[in-house]
């Protein structure tokens, strides 16, 4: 069975990203410029071990939005 993404699931997925994109630097603005974690919050929040199984790009991307982002400095927000 092969594991490669049809290019159309490609397409979608991918324009996807790109909309996300989009967003964070429109609204990049309602921000915070300096995260609200402590060292070591983001990592703790993560699993100890990647998975073993391929997950979704919807189930990264929710881990991206909602651990890593918070995490970040935003050095693009206006009041940077």
């Amino acid at each position: 069975m092969s594991r490669d993404l049809p290019p159309e699931e490609f397409r979608v997925l991918a324009h996807e990203l790109a909309d996300w994109m989009a967003d964070y630097l429109a609204g990049v603005g309602a921000l915070p410029v300096s995260p609200a974690v402590r060292p070591g919050d983001v990592r703790r929040a993560l699993p100890a071990q990647p998975p073993e199984v391929a997950e979704s790009l919807e189930d990264v991307l929710a881990d991206f939005r909602d651990i890593i982002v918070p995490g970040l400095t935003h050095w693009n927000h206006p009041g940077f």
